[in-house]
């Protein structure tokens, strides 16, 4: 009677385990999907949930176990454990860098825009509003929430583009913002100065992708050496260590 009694309360319990476990996943799964309308894939939103990676990780290692057998199942579990810790960060970061290279690619035609915009009569602000309702990117879009900042009065023209240049972690938005704020208050000529920004940009951007375009080689030679060479030294030396074996 006993043991009958202790089975149903670890049953019990198991199923008020399960049913608390299932509704946070469904809370965590709808927050996931609520943060990525408009934002990227549901997918990545999920994976950033160290909970939600674990249970997806863990039920992989129900596979292992079914497969391999138990012990199979425990490194599964620990690399489970090991990734839903350290996946959500790198994940993070590898966004953070995208959003980063985004801007940077785009801030250029930025500084071209606003400068043709001060060329023809705009104001700087006109002309940070007509890039961001001609143009759908990244940068447009971050480039908008700050605008919207300074120009109800929440924070200053200078502190928005400067908490945007931290926010993306961009040196070219923090240039911008430096050369561009105090040419406004002071009156200095602005569409020269963000003309020789957007020159300098370009050549920036230049150099960096010939320095990736130079290091390639190198990075070719590691699935090089593991892969081809391998392959090339068994097609060749395969037919004489064939025929030295058929003499032996």
């Amino acid at each position: 009677m006993a043991a009958l009694l202790l089975l149903a309360a670890a049953l019990a319990c198991s199923g008020i385990a399960g049913a608390l476990l299932g509704t946070a996943l469904a809370k965590r799964v709808s927050h996931a999907r609520a943060r990525a309308r408009g934002k990227g894939p549901a997918l990545e939103e999920a994976l950033e949930d160290p909970l939600l990676l674990f249970v997806l990780l863990a039920s992989v290692s129900a596979v292992a176990a079914v497969a391999f057998g138990p012990w199979g199942a425990v490194p599964c579990l620990l690399a489970a454990a090991l990734l839903a810790r350290k996946a959500p960060s790198w994940m993070a970061r590898r966004r953070a860098q995208a959003l980063r290279d985004a801007c940077e690619q785009h801030l250029d035609m930025l500084c071209d825009i606003v400068a043709m915009g001060a060329e023809a009569g705009l104001s700087f602000d006109s002309a940070v509003e007509l890039y961001c309702s001609r143009f759908s990117n990244p940068l447009a879009e971050k480039l908008e929430g700050a605008r919207q900042q300074w120009t109800h009065g929440v924070v200053s023209r200078s502190q928005a583009l400067q908490d945007l240049a931290a926010s993306v972690g961009s040196p070219g938005l923090r240039r911008f913002a430096d050369t561009a704020v105090p040419a406004v208050e002071q009156g200095a000529p602005l569409a020269g100065m963000l003309r020789r920004l957007a020159a300098e940009l370009r050549q920036g951007r230049r150099t960096s992708m010939e320095r990736k375009v130079a290091r390639a080689p190198v990075k070719m030679l590691v699935p090089t050496g593991v892969c081809i060479v391998p392959a090339m030294l068994l097609l060749v030396m395969g037919p004489m260590l064939l025929q030295f074996m058929g003499s032996a």
